[in-house]
């Protein structure tokens, strides 16, 4: 697991991150039989960002959210956010919150 950036300070966005994460490796590993998987977190004037990949085997068709990246999906559009998926020339998650809530 490699990660880049700061990890947010607002506990729901962190909490929607981290499940994001989770999700990604669980799938990584069943799916695309990948050995690492990449995280990289920035922080916008007004949003949250998560990009999430790995150095698996490359999505032969559109991946669309099921099963953990669909509560993924549900988690982050009641937090506001909103998720993309791009998967070629290889998968990526992009996960997008707006910045409000309490930071810990």
């Amino acid at each position: 697991f490699i990660l880049k950036g700061m990890l947010p300070k607002n506990r729901d966005i962190l909490d929607a991150f981290a499940l994001a994460i989770r999700t990604c490796l669980l799938n990584a590993v069943q799916h695309a039989k990948a050995t690492e998987l990449y995280a990289e977190f920035y922080e916008k004037e007004n949003e949250y960002l998560l990009l999430v990949s790995n150095n698996g085997l490359i999505p032969k068709q559109e991946v669309i959210p099921s099963g953990g990246l669909l509560n993924v999906q549900n988690y982050v559009a009641y937090l506001g956010g909103e998720i993309r998926i791009q998967w070629k020339p290889c998968f990526q998650l992009m996960v997008i919150l707006p910045r409000k809530g309490t930071e810990i």
